[in-house]
């Protein structure tokens, strides 16, 4: 059993904040295009361009507010504060919620200075797998990198 527990500080915390906040700005993005072709077509029918520049500023306006403190601060009541692997479960809990994947779904770790960040294939994504290396309270960083031997990647 590798055990990671505690709170996220420090890069970690930031990539994390980093990681959420642009999460969260791409969903909103592509949920917002796919009713772009919707507005163009009811401003044509109406003949009026304030339909699009409404929706146009309202996407810019989604597009900014999503790195807000307001926001930042949200994000970080979500943040890992324990990250383990059980069997072949690997599990995050947040103060909010608790994640379970598939080790064996982990498409790569990237390697930081003070941290790991598991990045997951689409349809498992998941922002709340950063394990920072002080915090490990069970096994050991070789017995972490051993688990993940072929998947381990430099971070940038």
């Amino acid at each position: 059993m590798i055990e990671f527990n505690g709170y996220i500080t420090g890069d970690a915390e930031k990539r994390f904040v980093k990681k959420s906040c642009a999460f969260g700005r791409n969903i909103l993005i592509v949920s917002m295009s796919m009713f772009w072709p919707a507005i163009i077509f009811f401003t044509i029918t109406m003949q009026s361009w304030f339909w699009s520049a409404g929706y146009g500023l309202l996407f810019l306006i989604v597009c900014f507010t999503t790195s807000s403190p307001l926001v930042t601060k949200n994000v970080l009541q979500c943040k890992p504060k324990r990250i383990y692997t059980e069997d072949e479960y690997i599990i995050s809990i947040t103060d909010k919620d608790t994640n379970y994947r598939l080790i064996s779904d982990v498409k790569q770790v990237l390697v930081y200075d003070d941290f790991y960040e598991l990045v997951f294939p689409f349809g498992k994504i998941s922002d709340s797998y950063i394990c920072q290396k002080s915090l490990l309270t069970k096994g050991t960083l070789n017995a972490f990198e051993a688990l993940f031997a072929n998947k381990l990647v430099k971070g940038k």
